[in-house]
């Protein structure tokens, strides 16, 4: 994976849902977001990766209140990636 393409990319407005992130990118991935800084400088950081139909349509049926229209992303998405803050519920 080039990280330069990466960060270089503009963000998506939808996602073809016949399309999968391959297993070795999507390790690739995470390997770079468990380094990256968070605002109170722990690492790693730990991420829930959605992949299952089942677990994608519970958060796409409970977003919360500021990410009401993400329902079809998070659905046509091969993976969703959210980010564990430790002491709070998801």
């Amino acid at each position: 994976m080039d990280l330069d393409k990466l960060m270089n990319k503009h963000l998506t407005r939808y996602f073809d849902p016949s399309k999968t992130i391959p297993e070795e990118t999507l390790q690739q991935l995470l390997r770079f977001l468990r380094s990256t800084p968070s605002s109170v400088n722990v690492q790693p950081n730990h991420f829930y990766v959605l992949a299952a139909p089942e677990g994608k349509e519970r958060l796409a049926n409970n977003p919360g209140e500021r990410f009401q229209d993400n329902g079809e992303k998070v659905l046509n998405a091969s993976h969703t990636i959210i980010p564990h803050h430790p002491g709070r519920c998801v």
